[in-house]
């Protein structure tokens, strides 16, 4: 089954070479750029037959108009069967160009490829000449993720919604932010803002809690480094999920948080 496309603004090669970067080639029918006006680059794609669909012309339409085929006269917009037999000699021709259009969107894929490889290279190296971070020796899945928004940090160190967005991008979850203070000794003479970022679960155990909160540490120390301001303290908690009648929230009978 063809699976449609719900990006906009992405070209096809882009999109394939990120969704199935193992696949090398693809057959692609192009229906026309007429059909951009309110569609996306790629239509659809399906994976198992290997078939893409995009808003392209192909390479019959680079010939000029009536090279191959005769074009229909007044009379002959009249008659249906002449119609018809237009449509499938078109049809014939659009499948007898195919295998060049295959091939020009093979070479334009392994082009891609080899831009996204380059450029995966060069933000590699920006992170450890310019920042001290090698993406190498990174092990942390949600590090690695937060780490390719370094280049931006000037512009979002202090955001603390866009540190809220990227934590519920991170763990596909609600996560809801509290702003107080922070004092080691509960003196409010000496207290510092803090920052307290809670991620809404439900259903973990004893076991999973732990884990979780053992695999979100270094995200914790990474953002806490990079974004959040050195004069503000941060915690991140994970709590109970709870229906919209009980908004008194719970810490999965837990009083733990990352800080």
């Amino acid at each position: 089954m063809a699976d449609k496309n719900e990006i906009p603004e992405i070209r096809a090669e882009v999109l394939l070479n990120q969704l199935f970067p193992d696949r090398d080639h693809w057959e692609v029918t192009m229906k026309g750029t007429f059909y951009r006006g309110y569609n996306y680059d790629l239509l659809e794609y399906d994976d198992k037959t290997g078939i893409a669909t995009m808003t392209r012309d192909g390479f019959m339409k680079l010939l000029p108009q009536g090279l191959l085929a005769r074009e229909l006269g007044e009379k002959d917009i009249k008659s249906g069967a002449k119609i018809r037999a237009q449509e499938r000699e078109q049809q014939l021709l659009k499948d007898a160009f195919m295998p060049i259009d295959n091939y020009a969107f093979s070479n334009s894929l392994q082009i891609e490829k080899q831009v996204s490889k380059l450029l995966s290279g060069k933000l590699n190296y920006i992170l450890k000449e310019y920042f001290d971070f090698d993406m190498e020796k990174e092990t942390n899945p949600l590090v690695r993720k937060t780490a390719v928004l370094l280049p931006i940090v000037s512009r979002k160190r202090g955001d603390l919604n866009f540190v809220r967005n990227l934590l519920e991008s991170l763990f596909m979850r609600k996560v809801t932010m509290t702003i107080g203070s922070y004092s080691e000794d509960d003196n409010s003479r000496y207290a510092i803002n803090k920052v307290r970022y809670e991620v809404a679960m439900s259903g973990l155990t004893t076991e999973t809690f732990k884990k979780l909160m053992n695999y979100a540490q270094p995200l914790c120390d990474f953002i806490s480094e990079w974004f959040i301001p050195f004069d503000m303290k941060m915690e991140l908690a994970v709590g109970e999920q709870l229906p919209e009648s009980e908004r008194e929230r719970t810490l999965l009978d837990y009083n733990t948080s990352i800080h």
